[in-house]
């Protein structure tokens, strides 16, 4: 990180949640996942991200826009082993290996697989804390997530995850 001086390390708020996103064809659902205590980000002194890791805690995925039995079978499915196995794979991790101006460079682990991925980000001052803003869009096969959706319904090659003024701090 070319010689800027590390400022601080801010750990996440309590109560953060990360959005996602899976789609087919004129159709979507959208959901969240918590975000664990142990995630941080170190920042310099001029606001910079230097490094950060994001700890999903993937036992609380769920839809917010299916309810009653439908939803029930969605959540169940979402964390089945065909899907994100969280039995097996409680935790999904991004982990950052540099920063270049806004956009992140991570290993992103999810189902004990790990991945590069480059993404932007934007932190925003917020008091003493920082509210962080990053969208992933991740590819299901490169970590073994299935193409369909209780079997009947072809997905989208991607799904994403979109961190939305995750607070951060101090």
């Amino acid at each position: 990180s070319s010689g800027r001086i590390k400022d601080a390390l801010s750990k996440i708020a309590a109560d953060q949640k990360a959005l996602w996103e899976g789609k087919k064809i004129g159709w979507a659902h959208k959901g969240t996942v918590d975000l664990l205590p142990e995630s941080t980000i170190s920042i310099d002194s001029d606001g910079n991200i230097l490094d950060g890791r994001v700890v999903v805690a993937m036992l609380t995925i769920i839809s917010t826009d299916t309810t009653g039995d439908m939803g029930d079978k969605l959540n169940t499915h979402l964390k089945s082993p065909d899907f994100f196995d969280t039995a097996n794979h409680p935790v999904a991790v991004i982990d950052a290996t540099s920063v270049s101006w806004s956009t992140v460079t991570a290993n992103v682990s999810i189902k004990g697989i790990t991945k590069v991925m480059s993404f932007p980000v934007t932190l925003t001052k917020d008091g003493d804390g920082y509210l962080m803003s990053a969208e992933l869009n991740i590819v299901r096969k490169d970590f073994g997530i299935a193409d369909s959706l209780l079997g009947k319904v072809a997905l989208e090659d991607t799904f994403m995850i979109k961190l939305d003024k995750v607070a951060f701090m101090r």
